[in-house]
């Protein structure tokens, strides 16, 4: 659009100057034609006229040169102002490249520093509940550790003290055992020319205070002698002498007696 309105403009410039240069031309021509026809020959005037068409001729070729120069550099300076507009153009087109990448770039950056810092907080957040997690099993453990100490020891004095309380009932038991014994020996009498090897096994039912329920001869000795003597020694020595304690009485309730000709056990 530029290059048409400086044609135009050079275009109309060139009309006035031929209309300029034609009026001067035709004003001269028509002083150089008065004064022809008055002081000089025909053959004069044809003669200037042809000369001033030739002046004519050349000043308009050298109009339309210089218009055709302007026209060039008119179309030059254009493009010489194109070509510095595109290398503009190109120039911000390259430092909006460049600063898309700066942004891109720093974005980037601050996205992989963002989740670096959520990757260290949920780190430190994992190792914070490792480490209260830990405390607490080491607490726990502690606690359990404790408690099964305080049942150890709980457990090891109560079995101290059954073991005693065992140990204190066993004596019992073995003192009214040999009691029982001794008063049933009392009344037995060994059977003459009996074997030493010989014995019977007699389970007895004994009633609270001693007295005898009854006698089962669980095993024999072979002597019915025999049998029968250490049957009546133990109803003779009944009632026994067993103890008052129902508790410790319930280790008396079922006698299992053997009796030898040596003896009692």
């Amino acid at each position: 659009m530029p290059k048409d309105n400086t044609y135009k403009r050079s275009l109309i410039l060139a009309v006035i100057l031929h209309v300029i240069l034609f009026c001067l031309l035709f004003i001269e021509f028509t002083i150089h034609h008065n004064y022809a026809t008055t002081n000089e020959p025909r053959v004069n005037i044809v003669k200037a006229v042809t000369i001033d068409q030739k002046l004519i001729e050349k000043q308009i070729a050298k109009i339309k040169q210089e218009q055709q120069q302007k026209q060039e550099q008119e179309l030059a300076r254009i493009r010489h102002i194109k070509e510095q507009a595109l290398a503009a153009k190109r120039a911000r087109e390259q430092e909006q490249q460049k600063l898309l990448k700066l942004q891109a770039e720093a974005k980037k950056r601050q996205a992989e520093e963002t989740q670096r810092k959520k990757m260290l907080a949920l780190t430190a957040k994992q190792e914070q509940e490792q480490k209260h997690q830990a405390e607490i099993a080491a607490k726990r453990k502690a606690e359990i550790q404790k408690t099964m100490q305080q049942q150890i020891e709980a457990e090891q004095k109560q079995m101290a003290q059954m073991a005693a309380e065992a140990k204190q009932t066993q004596g019992e038991i073995d003192k009214y055992k040999a009691l029982i014994i001794a008063a049933i020996s009392e009344h037995w009498i060994v059977p003459q020319d009996v074997a030493n090897n010989i014995y019977c096994q007699l389970l007895v039912h004994v009633a609270p205070g001693g007295d005898v329920l009854s006698i089962d001869l669980v095993k024999s000795s072979g002597n019915d002698v025999l049998d029968r003597s250490a049957r009546t020694a133990v109803l003779k020595a009944s009632p026994l002498p067993v103890p008052q304690d129902l508790t410790l009485f319930n280790n008396f309730r079922l006698l299992k007696l053997t009796v030898r000709p040596e003896g009692i056990t």
